[in-house]
């Protein structure tokens, strides 16, 4: 739609194979004065009934390509920190339990983020910044009946070795009820930033990040 000068808009379109779903997503990257952003503005829309396994609106750290160091995994929101945890070695893919699934995520500005990265070496070192993304606006809405907390998958990845965590954006979950039938409407906003994580490393001139301790 548009290269700038400011604000990119870059529009994917489409409908699944099976023409089940119909998908919109509009990518936006914009100028800053203090860390990467990137927008994305999700919008699923079910022309038919979906039986799922597993269904993420939204995936931070790929199944096949998450080989990153991140050493740990946190969300909350404009509060405050909800839940901080250790990635373990733990070695395998996938959810740990049902439990990893369908996390609600209350409060304003609700965010998830994978930090403490120990990968130090090589011509690019990936310790110099963190990646989160924030859930701006969320809405599902299923037989008739809306919801408008985010909620949130946890999916553990391992690859070249490296055992990570994955946060997708979901749905609500019931493990009975493995079904999104049709005329659902899913859309979100989401706000991916990649946040400095070495202070002599940033070069930027953001004063709250300048006046940040080390």
């Amino acid at each position: 739609a548009y290269t700038g000068p400011n604000l990119t808009n870059v529009v994917y379109a489409g409908v699944t194979r099976d023409g089940k779903v119909e998908a919109e997503i509009a990518t936006q990257l914009g100028r800053t004065d203090d860390m990467v952003r990137a927008y994305y503005h999700i919008h699923y829309r079910f022309l038919e009934d979906v039986t799922y396994k597993r269904f993420a609106m939204f995936q931070m750290a790929a199944d096949r390509y998450g080989d990153n160091g991140f050493t740990q995994y946190a969300y909350g929101n404009a509060t405050g920190v909800r839940f901080d945890a250790p990635i373990p070695n733990h070695g395998t893919t996938g959810y740990v339990s049902d439990a990893d699934r369908g996390i609600a995520l209350t409060g304003e500005s609700p965010w998830v983020m994978l930090y403490a990265n120990s990968r130090s070496d090589g011509a690019l070192p990936e310790n110099v910044a963190n990646i989160g993304f924030i859930v701006r606006d969320y809405s599902v809405t299923m037989d008739g009946v809306e919801t408008t907390t985010p909620h949130i998958n946890v999916m553990r990845t391992f690859n070249g070795g490296w055992s990570q965590m994955s946060f997708e954006l979901g749905i609500p979950f019931d493990a009975d009820a493995l079904v999104i039938p049709k005329g659902s409407v899913m859309t979100a906003t989401v706000e991916y930033v990649v946040p400095p994580a070495v202070k002599n490393a940033y070069y930027g001139e953001s004063d709250y990040l300048l006046a940040m301790p080390s």
